[in-house]
């Protein structure tokens, strides 16, 4: 059977299933043949993804999976004449199967954000939703049968080619800030030793934190090692916040196993995202004052999880459903102070986080803590830690 004819019997394959494209290029990357109705949705997505360009300049016989940091997957094959590249023929796109579906939307989201125009965005949205969700299983077959028409050849899913993130980045990288890196990581840790309910702006902050430099090829096997080394550094910060080492070191091997079970990047990321979440919930948990009523514990909680907001007893009681005299009778009963000094030592509390961890100046951590003015700040700062905030900034960083 002729190259032509074995193609074609594969296309009426892929017809099964509809949503599955199939694209032929040149050996300069320039579009000759698809079966994509939406060829001007998908051509650009594909271009800006840069697995073509990485199609293009990779010399290997393999069939290839290729894939972007969004999760979009395509397979190719090359098609040689006398050695030389004649043909890219390839298939998709899809996401992967594996992804849940909140991890689809977001991969959605993340694709949606290259289209330079809003008629554009409104074609490539409404695309999307015909995106298939493929197994990755199904999409390696695919890749082997796609190379068994255009090769003549028998390629073990084993020996596939994968996108490689050192070969398929061509411009030159930014060097990575270390210092800022470390301070980040500094935020993360202090975070989850003191059980802080409100990390949500220290994972923003730290989005370097579970990178690594390309020491491995595979981009996939980067992110679970870089993930895998932040596990156990949580895991020892957990403890050092007073969980239990057995506590502590189980939730880490159930977390790094489910790392290495993981099939994309943006999976990756999402089991970081949970692990640190789950890290900080239990040392808050094992923190909590069994001297405490409910009631005020959840005072305490709703205190530190919104000091950087505007509270006050009235607030307090409103949103946690209580009397106002009764909760300040009964929280100065049992913590010891007032519901106002309460607030202010839990500003402090994050104030120190962010002196020691960042490089924000005092009047803007001043301003986001609702301190009135950078004096006040600072009075009250010393107050309680017996330390000026640039007293305690320059004994804590390292420069």
């Amino acid at each position: 059977m002729e190259l032509q004819d074995r193609l074609s019997f594969f296309r009426e394959l892929l017809a099964c299933d509809p949503t599955i494209y199939y694209w032929c290029f040149d050996g300069e990357g320039q579009l000759i043949a698809s079966n994509c109705p939406e060829e001007t949705v998908f051509f650009p997505l594909l271009r800006h993804s840069g697995c073509l360009e990485y199609a293009l300049v990779t010399l290997v016989k393999e069939p290839m999976i290729l894939s972007n940091s969004a999760g979009m997957t395509w397979a190719a094959v090359w098609e040689f004449r006398e050695e030389e590249q004649y043909r890219l023929h390839m298939i998709g796109p899809c996401l992967a199967y594996s992804l849940t579906p909140q991890l689809q939307e977001q991969a959605r989201r993340l694709i949606a954000e290259s289209a330079q125009t809003e008629s554009y965005k409104k074609r490539l949205m409404a695309g999307l939703e015909r995106i298939p969700n493929l197994p990755m299983a199904v999409l390696y077959r695919y890749a082997a049968m796609l190379g068994r028409c255009v090769t003549g050849e028998q390629t073990p899913l084993s020996e596939l080619h994968h996108q490689s993130a050192m070969e398929s980045v061509p411009e030159k990288q930014p060097p990575r800030d270390r210092m800022n890196i470390y301070r980040a990581e500094r935020m993360l840790l202090r975070m989850v030793r003191e059980g802080d309910l409100n990390s949500g702006a220290a994972l923003r902050n730290a989005s370097n934190i579970g990178t690594l430099q390309p020491y491995v090829p595979d981009p996939l096997g980067q992110a679970q090692i870089a993930c895998t080394i932040l596990t156990s550094l949580c895991a020892r910060a957990a403890i050092e916040g007073g969980l239990s080492p057995e506590l502590a070191y189980s939730t880490g091997d159930g977390y790094i196993r489910k790392l290495f079970r993981t099939q994309t990047i943006t999976e990756v990321s999402a089991t970081k995202s949970q692990m640190y979440q789950d890290f900080i919930q239990k040392v808050h948990d094992c923190r909590n004052n069994p001297r405490f009523t409910p009631e005020i514990q959840s005072s305490c909680d709703y205190i530190e999880l919104h000091a950087e907001e505007p509270l006050t007893l009235e607030l307090l009681a409103e949103r946690l459903g209580y009397n106002k005299y009764y909760l300040s009778r009964r929280f100065k009963a049992e913590v010891g102070c007032t519901i106002n000094n309460y607030l202010q030592i839990a500003r402090v509390e994050r104030a120190k986080m962010l002196l020691s961890c960042t490089d924000t100046p005092v009047t803007d951590i001043a301003s986001a803590l609702q301190f009135s003015t950078a004096s006040h700040f600072s009075v009250v700062f010393k107050r309680i830690t017996g330390q000026s905030p640039a007293q305690y900034r320059a004994a804590q960083q390292i420069t």
